[in-house]
């Protein structure tokens, strides 16, 4: 039998929807043609009001750069054109375009032309549909929510009509931009229970890229060691992640009380770079208020490294109270400090987490498990009338 041709559009290349993929294609292209592209590739972006003749040197530019991408296939960054009112600004990539040029990277794309049509296209996050001008052509489509709580983080600016997304209710909210969509695709148990009341199918699509890369500590010292490492690893400018307002504060205090804590962080670098950065941490904390995941609970669990967290996510999911991590009562400050100062005085129970919780994740949030949701949901979208 044919395979079909499914095309997931994520946001940036080698970002968390990247990997979240990337990592189970090996298991989906035993069934399915699978694709992935960008949307940053087609984004939308408003500009202060700009002269005629900027108007028209930027667009002939872009236009002579587009027609000769087509004979050279050089390598180019995506094509900016100037829309009539001169304040805003359309990106554009042809799908001929095999490797793409960045400020920041270089990478390869293998798209269909986007006048051939997929049998199901999924967009993993809602803001793709107006932040972008996506070219892409399916018989259904699915979109995706991927941050808890509501408004959903994420940009909230719609381009196409002009308001803030974020002023909207719930209703209000599925009813423009989730209705319409042949399924719902969300990052957490949570976001599926938060929808449920609306009736559109929904599944639950997870995944960690290289997860057998990360490996349990082989040395148990380091969860004994007078100095406790404790580690995170995200965008610390990201508000709803905690990490100025509740984590610096709760490891000051920490200190203060005369504990030897050190914070290792990291912010940016490669994804490998992750997978040697838990080796001598023995403990991750989590202060999220919206997060499916996040990642970083994935990466340590998969480390054998336990966590305190708010009640977000994948940690709400996977964490038994007081068994293989701490969930925290309340998202402040206060209780975060409780809660490091417990596990550092109480290492014999810092250490029975650390062996509970590599086997508790996988049974729930292992990759082999949760493939089968993404066949599921494909199958779905391939076999089901569309909804009225």
């Amino acid at each position: 039998m044919k395979k079909k041709n499914i095309l997931f559009i994520v946001d940036l290349p080698n970002w968390a929807f990247d990997n979240m993929v990337r990592a189970m294609i090996p298991a989906l292209q035993a069934y399915y043609n699978v694709y992935i592209d960008y949307s940053y590739l087609f984004r939308i972006r408003k500009i202060e009001k700009v002269s005629f003749r900027i108007f028209l040197q930027q667009n002939i530019k872009s236009a002579l750069r587009l027609i000769f991408s087509f004979f050279f296939r050089n390598n180019i960054s995506p094509l900016g054109f100037i829309s009539k009112s001169r304040t805003v600004i359309r990106y554009y990539t042809p799908s001929w375009l095999k490797q793409v040029a960045d400020e920041s990277f270089l990478f390869q794309r293998e798209v269909k032309p986007y006048s051939f049509s997929y049998d199901a296209i999924f967009e993993m996050d809602y803001f793709y549909q107006y932040a972008s001008m996506l070219p892409y052509k399916a018989k259904k489509k699915a979109v995706g929510i991927y941050t808890e709580g509501f408004p959903h983080n994420g940009i909230n600016y719609d381009f196409k009509r002009r308001r803030e997304v974020d002023t909207l209710s719930i209703e209000s909210f599925f009813n423009e931009y989730i209705r319409h969509y042949d399924c719902l695709v969300v990052g957490s148990k949570g976001l599926e229970d938060q929808y449920d009341k609306f009736g559109k199918k929904t599944f639950f699509l997870n995944a960690v890229f290289k997860e057998n890369a990360f490996k349990v500590w082989t040395d148990a010292s380091k969860f004994f060691n007078k100095q406790l490492v404790i580690g995170w690893t995200g965008n610390p400018k990201r508000g709803f992640k905690g990490f100025e307002d509740i984590i610096l504060p709760a490891i000051k205090l920490v200190k203060d009380s005369g504990r030897d804590i050190v914070l290792k962080t990291q912010f940016s670098g490669t994804y490998d770079s992750l997978i040697d950065f838990y080796t001598d941490v023995a403990l991750v904390v989590i202060a999220s208020e919206a997060d499916t995941g996040p990642f970083m609970f994935s990466e340590a669990s998969l480390s054998g490294i336990p966590a305190i967290s708010t009640k977000v996510g994948f940690p709400r999911m996977v964490i038994q109270d007081g068994k293989n991590g701490i969930i925290v009562k309340e998202r402040t400050v206060r209780y975060f400090v409780e809660s490091i100062c417990k596990l550092f005085d109480d290492r014999e129970l810092l250490f029975s987490m650390a062996e509970r919780i590599r086997g508790d994740y996988l049974k729930i949030l292992g990759n082999d498990v949760l493939v089968d949701n993404w066949k599921n949901a494909i199958e779905f979208m391939i076999h089901n009338p569309r909804p009225k």
